[in-house]
């Protein structure tokens, strides 16, 4: 889990799962991660429902952590889809500033306004777009859509859904949106 440090600390969140039954420990590397001791439904927990706490694997924690964005700049989320990155840097950034959530699916954009709510991040513009609109931003983050080989641990079929013309599929696609958001950057 990430803890939402517009809503409260670590420590508040650990309490706060622990009215719910939920035991959690600090996460070794991110300073806003938790792990659980054991499954729990965090959807039903008032934690989750108050906006304390996002599912988020540490590793996602990290490189919303590693963009660096400070209060009052303008920020990039290029392929925000379900908004998680976007959050973390919501947080990071103290809600002050611009950040806008540039994706192409609809869905994931309603999902993510959703969550945008829920957490307080009012700072979030989230935007649908084929070709994102020209924009400077002092940091853009781009993580593009890729194999999914990474989170096969979790979802070990997806790996046969994966060839070696999907894998070149996506370097293309990549390449693209590496080349475009590349001239967003201030």
């Amino acid at each position: 889990l990430r803890v939402n440090t517009l809503r409260a600390t670590r420590e508040q969140a650990i309490a706060a799962l622990a009215k719910d039954g939920i035991v959690a420990q600090p996460t070794p590397l991110s300073p806003v991660g938790l792990r659980l001791d054991a499954r729990a439904n965090i959807a039903a927990s008032d934690a989750f429902r108050d906006g304390l706490v996002e599912v988020q694997d540490e590793g996602s924690q990290l490189i919303a952590l590693l963009l660096g964005a400070q209060p009052g700049e303008t920020v990039v989320d290029w392929c925000a889809g379900g908004g998680g990155k976007t959050l973390g840097i919501a947080a990071a950034m103290q809600n002050q500033g611009r950040l806008m959530a540039f994706d192409i699916s609809a869905e994931r954009l309603e999902s993510a306004r959703h969550r945008f709510e829920r957490a307080g991040a009012r700072m979030i513009t989230a935007h649908l777009v084929d070709q994102p609109p020209a924009v400077l931003a002092d940091r853009v983050l781009v993580d593009a859509p890729c194999s999914g080989s990474g989170a096969w641990r979790r979802n070990p079929a997806a790996k046969w859904r994966t060839s070696p013309e999907t894998i070149a599929d996506f370097a293309q696609r990549q390449a693209v949106i590496l080349d475009t958001a590349a001239h967003a950057v201030r």
